[in-house]
């Protein structure tokens, strides 16, 4: 900032508040201005080591985990059921568990 302030002074012979205001400013935005950099640089790094991961899992292969999927996917679709019992809306339309019943139903008839 002194800096700066030589320079100004020396092309105008003098600084008022005004002048010195705006340096203050300059220099507040310049250290704001490092700071977002700084952030962004670890915010790529971050990503880059994401990217890498993803990459990795996806070069070995999928996973056999669809049993978890079915899982989870009762589970939200039981929840779901018992959440529209109570509010007196009865099954949700399309549910699965509508199919799945009739199946029962059905290897029971067997």
């Amino acid at each position: 900032m002194k800096q700066l302030l030589k320079q100004v002074e020396d092309m105008h012979g003098s600084t008022n508040d005004y002048t010195i205001n705006l340096i203050n400013r300059l220099e507040e935005m310049e250290t704001t201005m490092a700071v977002t950099v700084n952030s962004l640089i670890h915010l790529r790094m971050h990503m880059e080591e994401s990217r890498k991961n993803l990459l990795e899992m996806v070069a070995e292969g999928p996973e056999d985990d669809t049993h978890l999927l079915h899982s989870e996917d009762n589970n939200v679709q039981n929840t779901e059921v018992k959440e529209n019992v109570k509010r007196g809306r009865g099954r949700p339309k399309g549910s699965k568990n509508k199919t799945k019943s009739i199946d029962n139903a059905s290897a029971a008839a067997q």
